[in-house]
């Protein structure tokens, strides 16, 4: 914990942090769900991945990143990545399954978060003998603190409408 000599302010996020927290979130949405484990086997996949983030910027106030699974080389030796096509798949067979998952998060606090996810702080305190403001990264223990999650929703239907698939 900052001592009553050390001030921790509530800086925003960086990307870097906003990675972390985006791949961790990313890596629960599909620990949670039965057809990312080793028992399940595709012949034939496209996915796409999207990431929409609503900013309180007022000079940048939103941001899109979009993943579409893309056509593999002819000559790819991996065979993991030539069953891989772009979403959706335009020659699909009737028994095609299309799944969609969303999960959201709202950080009104980055100190909260970085608190929740681990990650340091930084404690600012001015040094006795010099007078000069040292930054110092610190680490709250969050045993007991209940960790805020992401909020995850199924949106099979709409990415139906969406790819027009009946």
């Amino acid at each position: 914990m900052p001592t009553s000599k050390e001030l921790v302010s509530n800086r925003p996020l960086t990307g870097a942090e906003l990675r972390a927290l985006l791949i961790k979130d990313f890596a629960a949405a599909l620990d949670r769900d039965g057809m990312f484990q080793d028992r399940m086997a595709y012949a034939r996949i496209g996915y796409k991945i999207s990431i929409d983030l609503h900013l309180d910027n007022p000079h940048y106030d939103s941001h899109r990143l979009e993943l579409n699974s893309g056509i593999p080389a002819r000559n790819q030796r991996d065979v993991v990545r030539r069953n891989v096509v772009p979403a959706p798949i335009t020659d699909a067979t009737d028994n095609a399954l299309v799944w969609g998952l969303e999960a959201a998060r709202t950080i009104d606090s980055p100190n909260q978060i970085r608190v929740d996810q681990g990650m340091a702080l930084t404690a600012t305190r001015r040094d006795t003998k010099t007078g000069q403001m040292i930054e110092e990264a610190i680490h709250v223990d969050n045993q007991g603190a209940e960790p805020t999650e992401p909020t995850f929703t199924e949106h099979t239907q709409q990415l139906k409408r969406d790819w027009k698939i009946v």
